[in-house]
C-alpha cells in the first residue's frame, strides 16, 4: 500500500495520543507543589499521583484490546477519548488523594484504548519495510512535541521542583 491519507491520518492521531498523555503528565508536574500543599501529602505520594495513569494503562491495554475485536477500532477510540475526558475533568475536581489517585487510574485505564487501537492500525497501514522504524520513532515523536512548554521562554523551575509561567 502506498504511502498516503489513511497513513498520515493514523499518524496524526496516534500523535495527537501521545502529546495529549504527555502534557496530562507535564500539567501535574507543573502544579506538583500545589498538589502536595492541597492535599498535604509527601513527594513520595505525589510521585504516585504522576504514575497512576501510567498504571491505569496497564490493565486498560488488557480491556480495551478484545473490546476492539467486538465494538470496532472507530468505536474503541470514540468510548476511549470520551471516558479519559470525563476521567480527567473528575480528577481536577477531586476533593481528596484518594479519589485523585482513583480518577488518574481510571483515566489511564482509558487512555490505554487510542493506544491500543492506533498503534496496530497505524503499522498496518504501513508497509512491512518501515513498520520497524515507523514503531520506533512515533513515540518520541511525541513526547517530544509535547516538551516543548519546559524549554520555552517564560517557563522557570521553582522550590521543589515545581514549574511556572514566569
Amino acid at each position: 500500500m502506498p504511502f498516503g491519507r489513511a497513513h498520515l491520518l493514523a499518524a496524526a492521531a496516534l500523535f495527537v495520543a501521545f502529546v495529549i498523555e504527555s502534557w496530562e503528565q507535564l500539567a501535574l508536574i507543573y502544579v506538583s507543589g500545589d498538589l502536595g500543599t492541597a492535599f498535604g501529602i509527601d513527594t513520595g505520594r505525589i510521585g504516585w499521583a504522576l504514575s497512576a495513569v501510567a498504571l491505569g494503562m496497564i490493565p486498560g491495554s488488557l480491556v480495551w484490546g478484545p473490546l476492539s475485536d467486538r465494538i470496532g477500532r472507530r468505536g474503541v477510540c470514540v468510548w476511549s477519548l470520551t471516558a479519559y475526558g470525563v476521567l480527567a475533568l473528575a480528577s481536577a475536581a477531586s476533593p481528596t488523594f484518594s479519589m485523585l489517585m482513583m480518577t488518574r487510574f481510571l483515566s489511564g485505564m482509558a487512555l490505554a484504548g487510542i493506544y491500543t487501537v492506533t498503534f496496530p492500525y497505524f503499522l498496518e497501514l504501513l508497509p512491512s519495510r518501515t513498520r520497524g522504524r515507523a514503531r520506533s520513532t512515533s513515540p518520541s515523536a511525541g513526547r517530544s512535541a509535547s516538551c516543548w512548554p519546559s524549554a520555552s521562554p517564560g517557563w522557570s523551575e521553582g522550590s521543589a521542583g515545581t514549574w511556572s509561567r514566569s
